[in-house]
């Protein structure tokens, strides 16, 4: 793979793409492709090394179909089945009907996170019996009070999604004996909800690995993209310690290990 990502940023990022589809051989020595709308480019590059690159990224792109498969959940009732953890469904749901919800959900999902294997009949009795007893907990807390002399509702009804889970992980009752649910309930919690974070990085890439800048190393790309994405802003960052690692930090500047900063 990381000769798949030295090739791809040799080409400018997404242009390798176009190379590999849009390729025109001069001749054997020669290859000529479109790099941009009305832009062509002619590079020194043999048909027997395209033919090895296009081989080496059809090869790489099915190794990371089958690492993907072997990751993502096979069908879709598995992401569904997070609809069980919609807490603000729970408080709001008549008592009798707070017993039966989501435990199809849950039980599902801990077959698939939980082991590799399907989970016993005693582990399903020990998950469902904690599903319910949060269910409850939360049922009999944050259930809507309606007043029958005020016909008000109780101001604990407006609480959100992310409040009650926030409940759930830092309240002392769900400390033991909440085990498999929890785990369950932190990959319902860790799911991405865009993939703006990834797009992000796409275009931090191209801001920093420009036409001028195509010899960037990998190394030296990783690091300045995560400085642009996570590094502190620039009008708080002292440079003091990142100037002294700096000069003490290779030996053709040992002759300044002397002198004051």
């Amino acid at each position: 793979m990381d000769e798949i990502m030295h090739h791809h940023l040799d080409f400018g990022g997404l242009y390798l793409k176009r190379f590999l589809s849009q390729r025109k051989f001069l001749d054997n020595s020669k290859v000529e492709f479109e790099f941009k709308e009305n832009e062509k480019m002619i590079l020194t590059f043999n048909k027997l090394k395209a033919m090895e690159l296009k081989i080496l990224v059809i090869d790489a792109v099915k190794y990371l179909i089958n690492e993907l498969e072997e990751i993502l959940p096979k069908s879709q009732d598995i992401l569904s089945s997070f609809e069980a953890f919609n807490f603000e469904k729970i408080i709001n749901l008549k008592e009798e009907q707070v017993n039966d919800f989501g435990n199809d959900e849950i039980m599902r999902l801990a077959n698939f996170y939980l082991t590799d294997n399907v989970i016993s009949v005693d582990e399903k009795g020990l998950v469902l019996f904690q599903w319910k007893n949060l269910k409850y907990k939360l049922f009999n807390q944050f259930h809507k009070k309606i007043d029958e002399s005020k016909d008000c509702i109780s101001s604990q009804s407006s609480l959100l999604n992310e409040d009650l889970i926030s409940f759930i992980f830092t309240d002392s009752y769900f400390q033991n004996g909440f085990e498999s649910v929890l785990e369950i309930l932190n990959v319902f919690c860790s799911l991405p909800t865009t993939n703006a974070e990834v797009e992000r990085g796409f275009s931090c890439m191209k801001r920093i690995k420009t036409n001028l800048r195509n010899k960037l190393l990998i190394g030296t790309l990783h690091h300045l993209m995560m400085i642009s994405l996570n590094g502190e802003d620039i009008s708080t960052w002292t440079p003091d310690k990142s100037l002294e690692d700096w000069l003490k930090g290779y030996k053709t500047r040992n002759f300044r290990k002397d002198h004051d900063l």
